[in-house]
C-alpha cells in the first residue's frame, strides 16, 4: 500500500496526472518514458551504476549539453514499439518509415554522445548499433509518397 500512496507512476484515482513520474518526466522519447517508469518502480542497490548514472546526468546538465541531444532522441522515435510489431508481423509501411527515419538519424547521435565527457554515456555511444546495412535497405525499400 506504501508503493501506491507513493502515486510514483499512477495516481491513487488510477490516472496518470500529479504523479512523481509525470513532474519528472522530461524524456524526449517514448521508450525514455517507459525506462524512467521501470527506473522509478525499481530502483537499483549497486553504487557504482548509480554513480555512472549520476555522473552522465552531471555532464549533461553542465553546459546544458541535453539540447544538443534532445532534437536528435526526438527523430528516434518510438524503436521499440516499432521492432515489436515487427516481431508480431503486424507492421504497417508508415512503421518501416519511421524506422528508416529512426537508423538514419542515430549516427549523429552517436557522434553526438561520444562527444561528451563521461565514460558511461562514451560507452553507450560505442555499444549501440547504427545497422547502415539495414537503414540502406529501408531507405532503397520504402517509398514516402507512392503514387
Amino acid at each position: 500500500a506504501s508503493r501506491r500512496n507513493l502515486e510514483l507512476d499512477t495516481n491513487l484515482a488510477g490516472g496518470r496526472d500529479n504523479t512523481l513520474q509525470s513532474v519528472v518526466d522530461r524524456c524526449q522519447t517514448a521508450m525514455g518514458s517507459r525506462l524512467l517508469t521501470r527506473w522509478l518502480n525499481r530502483p537499483l542497490r549497486d553504487l557504482t551504476v548509480l554513480q555512472a548514472r549520476q555522473s552522465s546526468i552531471t555532464c549533461l546538465l553542465d553546459g546544458y549539453r541535453f539540447e544538443k541531444l534532445q532534437p536528435q532522441l526526438k527523430e528516434i522515435g518510438d524503436i521499440e514499439r516499432i521492432l515489436a510489431r515487427i516481431g508480431l508481423r503486424n507492421a504497417r509501411p508508415r512503421d518501416l518509415a519511421r524506422l528508416r527515419d529512426a537508423l538514419s538519424a542515430l549516427p549523429q547521435l552517436q557522434v553526438a554522445m561520444t562527444e561528451l565527457d563521461t565514460p558511461h554515456l562514451q560507452q553507450l555511444a560505442v555499444t549501440a548499433g547504427t545497422y547502415p546495412d539495414l537503414a540502406a535497405l529501408l531507405e532503397k525499400a520504402i517509398i514516402d509518397n507512392p503514387p
